[in-house]
C-alpha cells in the first residue's frame, strides 16, 4: 500500500543484488531493529472482477489502512507483475467482520510498472513508477508520482536504456491520497545541461 512502499518493493525486485547486500550487512548486526524481515503482506479474497477492477474482501488486521484513494499493489500469483490499483470503495460487511473493498485497475496485469528516477534541473526528485499503457504507441503510458510534482509545473529528466529523456506532465488521469497517475509529453531538452547519474 502507498506509493513509497510499492516503489521500494519494485526497486528491490528489479535489483535483487541490493536485497542480498542488505541481508548480508544486517546479518552481522547485533541490533534487532536492523535485521531484515520479509515485508508483511495482506491477504485479500477476490469476490468479483470486471474489466476495470476487482471487489475484494479484507478481514481483521488486513483491513487496516484500506481507505478510499489509497494506492495499492496487487499480486495475484507469485512472480507475476504487480498490478497497480486505487481503492474507490470501502464498505463494512453487515454479517460478521470484514471490509468489502472496490479497487479500480490502473495498470495492465501483464505489463509491469517499473521504478524510474526523475530529476529536475539536475536535482534528484526521487524514484517513482512508470506505468506502460496497453497500446504500442505509448499514448497511454503514464507515471505515478506525488501530486506535488504536478503542482510545480517543472520539466523532468530520466534515463532509460542508456538514453536521456526530458518530459513534462500534462494531465492527471487519476488522483488519490497524495499521488497522481499523470500523463506526460516529451519536451525539448536542449536548454538543460545533460546530467546522467
Amino acid at each position: 500500500m502507498g506509493l513509497k512502499d510499492i516503489t521500494g518493493l519494485l526497486e528491490l525486485e528489479s535489483h535483487p543484488q541490493g536485497l542480498a547486500d542488505a541481508t548480508f550487512e544486517a546479518a552481522g548486526s547485533t541490533d534487532a531493529y536492523e535485521q531484515v524481515y520479509e515485508r508483511p503482506q495482506r491477504r485479500l479474497e477476490v469476490l468479483d472482477a470486471s474489466e476495470s477492477g476487482w471487489r475484494l474482501e479484507a478481514r481483521g488486521a488486513f483491513a487496516a489502512g484500506l481507505v478510499v484513494g489509497e494506492l495499492v499493489g496487487l499480486r495475484f500469483h507469485p512472480r507475476t507483475p504487480v498490478v497497480l490499483a486505487c481503492v474507490v470503495r470501502c464498505v463494512r460487511r453487515a454479517e460478521g467482520e470484514g471490509l468489502e473493498v472496490g479497487v479500480e485497475r490502473l495498470s495492465h496485469p501483464r505489463l509491469a510498472a517499473r521504478p524510474c528516477n526523475l530529476r529536475s534541473d539536475a536535482r534528484d526528485q526521487g524514484t517513482y513508477l512508470f506505468v506502460p499503457g496497453e497500446d504500442e504507441s505509448g499514448r497511454h503510458d503514464a507515471f505515478v508520482v506525488p501530486y506535488r510534482l504536478l503542482e510545480s509545473n517543472e520539466r523532468f529528466r530520466t534515463v532509460r536504456g542508456g538514453r536521456d529523456f526530458a518530459l513534462a506532465f500534462n494531465r492527471v488521469r487519476r488522483r488519490g491520497r497524495g499521488w497522481a497517475l499523470a500523463g506526460y509529453e516529451m519536451v525539448d531538452a536542449s536548454p538543460w545541461e545533460i546530467v546522467i547519474a
